[in-house]
């Protein structure tokens, strides 16, 4: 099931399927030489390098590994890189708790 992404999420999505199919060719293997090594069927393979987000995100990370990509996905969304984060974090010492009332009806 597809579920529909917002546009930045689609078309970085897109991207990536363009750079693993790329990352592919670049090696001159076919998708059936992919099948064999990592074990996923040509239509998987096919709609990641079209970048369907229906595809599980394992899926993903197995070509981006065969690739040597890991490193550029470990690095996403670090915490001294997320500007909306520390800024908040700066005004907002408090710790984040769900308020509870108390139920005094017994």
């Amino acid at each position: 099931m597809n579920k529909k992404l917002p546009f930045e999420a689609g078309s970085a999505l897109s991207s990536l399927g363009e750079n693993l199919a790329t990352a592919r060719k670049r090696r001159g293997w076919r998708q059936s030489d992919l099948r064999e090594r990592i074990g996923l069927s040509r239509t998987t393979i096919q709609k990641i390098e079209s970048g369907d987000s229906g595809v599980s995100i394992g899926n993903y990370m197995l070509l981006i590994a065969l690739y040597g990509g890991v490193d550029g996905i470990k690095n996403t969304c670090l915490a001294d890189d997320d500007i909306v984060a520390l800024d908040h974090s700066a005004s907002n010492t408090e710790r984040v708790r769900l308020k509870k009332e108390l139920d005094n009806d017994f």
